[in-house]
C-alpha cells in the first residue's frame, strides 16, 4: 500500500473513533435565544391580536418589566411601532425565560417539543 492510501484509511477509519470520546464531553445544545425568538415570532403570526395584547399585559405586570424588557430594547426597534414592539417583547420573553426562582413553579415540560433525542 502506498502512504497516501494508508493515510486515507487512517483518516476515514480512526479519526471518527477519536472524535467519539470528545463528543461525550460536549454539552448538548438546545435552542438558543435565536431559536426561542423565532418560535415566538411564528406563534405571533398565528395569534389573534387580542391574545398578543393579553400577553403584553402579562409582561407589563412583571416587577422587572422595565429592567428586563424596556431597558433592553435595541436601537433598531421603533418603539412607536406597536407590531415591532409586540414581536420584540414576546421574543425577549421567549429568549430570556423565567428567573430561576420561578422556573419550577411554571414548568410545563409537555409544552416543549421533543424530537426523541
Amino acid at each position: 500500500m502506498t502512504q497516501q492510501v494508508i493515510r486515507s484509511l487512517c483518516i476515514r477509519l480512526f479519526l471518527p473513533l477519536l472524535l467519539i470520546p470528545i463528543s461525550w464531553g460536549a454539552p448538548a445544545l438546545a435552542w438558543d435565544s435565536v431559536g426561542h425568538r423565532l418560535s415566538a415570532a411564528v406563534a405571533l403570526e398565528f395569534m389573534k391580536p387580542e391574545t398578543a395584547a393579553k400577553l403584553i399585559n402579562i409582561l407589563r405586570a412583571r416587577p422587572r418589566y422595565q429592567q428586563d424588557f424596556i431597558n433592553q430594547i435595541p436601537g433598531y426597534i421603533d418603539r412607536d411601532n406597536e407590531e415591532q414592539m409586540t414581536q420584540w417583547l414576546l421574543g425577549q420573553a421567549a429568549a430570556r425565560g423565567l428567573p430561576d426562582g420561578e422556573r419550577a413553579r411554571h414548568n410545563r415540560s409537555s409544552w416543549h417539543y421533543t424530537d426523541g433525542a
